[in-house]
Parts: structure tokens; C-alpha cells; sequence
């Protein structure tokens, strides 16, 4: 999702992204109780060679199945 939302560079093989993640705990939304993560993320413009930083937030359910992203 980071990739396609162009917060994230395409992943390659032996290469590790350069990105934290913070847990948030659980919240209720609606009448469900789902998670909060926030990852922060660097993408480097290969045109001006600047650095650019992304913090994303996303929610999910137990299973992971439902994502919802939240970019601010």
C-alpha cells in the first residue's frame, strides 16, 4: 500500500526498507475494536536527490484482512 500510495520505493530482493513502526494499541470504530499502526517511511526523489519522510496510519481488524489507510 506504501509503494502504491508513492510513500515507500519499490521493495527489491536483499534489500531492506528504511521504515519504523509504532503500535497504537486497540481502538473502537463503530462497533469494532480494531488496531492503530503508524509507520514511518523515506523516499528519495531520484530526480532533485532530496529525502522525503511519510508517517502513514493505518487500522485493522484482528485478522488483518480489513486495512484501512490513513495518509496525512
Amino acid at each position: 500500500m506504501l509503494v502504491n500510495a508513492r510513500r515507500l520505493a519499490p521493495l527489491e530482493k536483499d534489500k531492506i526498507p528504511l521504515v519504523q513502526f509504532f503500535y497504537g494499541g486497540t481502538v473502537k470504530r463503530g462497533a469494532r475494536q480494531v488496531h492503530r499502526l503508524s509507520i514511518h517511511s523515506r523516499i528519495v526523489d531520484e530526480l532533485e536527490g532530496d529525502a522525503r519522510a511519510y508517517d502513514t496510519g493505518f487500522v485493522f481488524d484482528d485478522n488483518g484482512t480489513d486495512i484501512d489507510m490513513d495518509i496525512r
